[in-house]
């Protein structure tokens, strides 16, 4: 028996979910995209606190806080709802890997790795570029995320 995952809805989380067998599907803009607007849909509802994110060929980083629902909730749904409407049938591996994030030094560095994601990869020469990617409105981000945690975050 799995046993089910416990978060406490004040911290971020780094979450990561892949694509089944590393397959590229999220390389099709089309998809890239449409994933995306889901990620920003779901904080316009206030499902998550959505602080970062990064949509990989195989892959799909997100730094979020839990509001309206758990994490493994939201993540199902997410991925449930995604490969719904990109008719490719099941895509995402079962399975998520998170961690929590406990200070503002670490939240900093989580959300610098989830944006040079791409560069890292070769995909460009400038994280900021990446259209499937929070990295161009992450500085602006950065008072709200102060004030919604405090200094000691």
């Amino acid at each position: 028996m799995q046993m089910r995952r416990f978060w406490e809805d004040v911290y971020p989380y780094h979450l990561i979910t892949t694509i089944k067998g590393g397959a590229r599907i999220l390389s099709d803009p089309q998809r890239a995209k449409f994933i995306q607007d889901y990620l920003l849909e779901a904080r316009r509802r206030d499902d998550i606190m959505l602080l970062a994110y990064c949509i990989m060929p195989n892959h799909v980083h997100i730094c979020a806080v839990p509001r309206a629902r758990d994490l493994s909730t939201f993540m199902n749904s997410f991925k449930s709802m995604t490969a719904r409407k990109m008719k490719l049938g099941p895509v995402w591996e079962r399975r998520f890997w998170d961690s929590r994030i406990t200070t503002m030094k670490e939240l900093r560095e989580v959300v610098e790795y989830i944006h040079n994601n791409p560069f890292k990869a070769g995909m460009l020469t400038n994280a900021e570029r990446y259209p499937y990617s929070s990295a161009s409105s992450w500085e602006s981000l950065d008072l709200h995320i102060l004030l919604e945690f405090g200094p000691d975050v």
